[in-house]
């Protein structure tokens, strides 16, 4: 019985989470970018799907 991962599995595991970090990284730059665009006194603009199609009626 083995208790270790075949490289190949390793190596695409080690490529996934490099990935999901890099992605992480662009995601939490442009958040606060978006966070630093807003004026001060105004809501910062997060964009949320499922809340935007509970209000039908609020994107004009």
């Amino acid at each position: 019985m083995k208790h270790y991962r075949p490289s190949s599995e390793l190596q695409r595991c080690a490529e996934q989470a490099l990935r999901n970090r890099r992605r992480l990284a662009i995601w939490r730059k442009r958040y606060w970018q978006q966070i630093d665009d807003t004026p001060p006194g105004k809501p910062v603009p997060i964009r949320n799907k499922r809340r935007a199609e509970d209000r039908p009626d609020d994107h004009d």
